[in-house]
C-alpha cells in the first residue's frame, strides 16, 4: 500500500472498524503501518 492521504478512508475486512486519515505522514524512509484483527488494513 502507498502512504495514505489526507482523506483516505481505510477499513477492516474483519470486524469493518474504518479510519480516515486527518494528516499524512511525513516521513521519508518509513511508511505507516494500520492494522486491525492481526490484519493490515484495506483502502475503502
Amino acid at each position: 500500500m502507498s502512504k495514505p492521504k489526507a482523506g483516505d478512508k481505510l477499513k477492516c475486512s474483519e470486524c469493518g472498524m474504518e479510519i480516515e486519515v486527518k494528516t499524512p505522514c511525513k516521513c521519508k524512509d518509513h511508511e505507516p503501518q494500520f492494522e486491525c484483527c492481526g490484519k493490515a488494513l484495506q483502502s475503502c
